[in-house]
């Protein structure tokens, strides 16, 4: 199945890899586990890095649903367990270990700031620590040194 979900994905072929998963061979930087058989709630649109050594490269995820909406985490520790398809793992210092939620709700998405420590911007204005915002389509987004896009493909 993991195989399947990374081919959708990021448009790989189903053949296992020998050396790593599809994830390690096309991202240096974001890590992605591969989804449970549990449902998923991928979130509309997806989003391209704009920097480092993923730039470029676009990827989607998938909410972990909850009574708040589907939430998805970014940090720079794994996450494990059933909502470890739900999280970004983003492999830098200047990424807190509990960096942001992604939350979509009613149609739309946000982003709350979990960091004291690493600042996030959107389009260039900073977030404070707790505050949640709107994500709309296009807006770029600055967690430490990534930055990435939220487009809608």
């Amino acid at each position: 199945m993991a195989a399947n979900f990374f081919s959708k994905m990021f448009g790989k072929s189903d053949e296992p890899s020998k050396s790593a998963s599809p994830a390690e061979e096309e991202f240096h930087t974001v890590k992605l586990a591969p989804t449970s058989d549990k449902t998923l709630k991928f979130i509309p649109g997806q989003f391209i890095m704009l920097s480092g050594k993923d730039r470029g490269k676009p990827f989607r995820v998938a909410g972990f649903p909850t009574p708040e909406g589907s939430i998805i985490t970014i940090g720079r520790d794994p996450v494990t367990g059933e909502r470890a398809f739900a999280h970004i793992q983003l492999d830098v210092q200047t990424i807190s270990r509990q960096h942001a939620e992604l939350i979509f709700k009613n149609g739309q998405l946000f982003i709350k700031n979990l960091s004291e420590t690493n600042p996030i911007e959107v389009n260039d204005v900073e977030i404070k620590v707790g505050e949640e915002v709107s994500l709309p389509l296009d807006s770029e987004l600055r967690l430490g040194e990534i930055r990435m896009k939220y487009i809608l493909r």
